[in-house]
């Protein structure tokens, strides 16, 4: 074995501890977001469906029988589809009437 092969198995060595190294910080950082939009949203709570809907990466609200917003996702307000625990955009009201 020459000089050149152990350079390369070193470099190849490297290569792939830097590749784990990545992935980790990686699949932290999407943790770490997926937890700071649940808080954000203010999903945060005992409910067993908390974790589940948080996880989403969609807009999620959650009616109770009344039509009253129980949970929403931030996006939800940000698009307007929630305003003062009531939703609010009119093809979504529409949706759930058409669900019940």
């Amino acid at each position: 074995m020459g000089l050149t092969f152990t350079v390369l198995l070193i470099a190849a060595a490297g290569l792939l501890c830097l590749g784990v190294v990545i992935g980790i910080a990686l699949s932290r950082r999407e943790r770490r977001a997926a937890t700071s939009a649940a808080d954000l949203a203010g999903l945060a709570g005992t409910d067993t469906a908390v974790p589940v809907l948080a996880a989403l990466r969609s807009t999620v609200v959650v009616l109770d029988d009344d039509d009253e917003v129980l949970r929403a996702s931030a996006s939800a307000y940000t698009f307007n589809i929630v305003r003062d625990d009531a939703v609010v955009e009119p093809t979504v009201v529409a949706m759930v009437s058409r669900v019940r």
